[in-house]
């Protein structure tokens, strides 16, 4: 009977540290589940950090190209304006040229009118003289 008791005994310490293993297996599985999900959660926000700097790298290119663009378009808008107020400044010279090479005749063709006109008024004063 003592011995049956020691049995019965140590057959309640068994069931209560079975009892126990059994609440640690379950807060262990309630750890690994707890654990699977932080680790899902670190993937999922690892593949979004990805997407968001895949997205962010996307729209800086884009922009990039934008402005790549707009430069490259300003550039030769300020090339064409360029070249025109060029060829302006050559029409002006060639006009300017022009301009001078007419004002030279026109000058030479009024000293040679007033030297003609003086020579008769000195030709007519001389021979008014001479009448005289």
């Amino acid at each position: 009977r003592e011995r049956d008791a020691e049995l019965e005994k140590f057959d309640g310490v068994l069931a209560a540290k079975d009892a126990q293993v059994e609440e640690l297996r379950g807060r262990l599985e309630d750890a690994a589940a707890e654990i699977a999900r932080w680790k899902d959660a670190e993937a999922r926000s690892a593949a979004e950090i990805e997407r968001a700097r895949e997205d962010l790298s996307s729209s800086y290119d884009e922009m990039i190209k934008e402005r790549e663009t707009t430069h490259a378009a300003t550039l030769a808008e300020e090339t064409r304006r360029a070249i025109d107020a060029e060829a302006s400044v050559a029409a002006l010279n060639i006009r300017c040229e022009d301009l001078a090479r007419r004002l030279e005749t026109d000058v030479t063709r009024a000293r040679e009118r007033f030297v003609a006109e003086y020579e008769k008024k000195c030709e007519a004063s001389t021979a008014a003289l001479k009448d005289a």
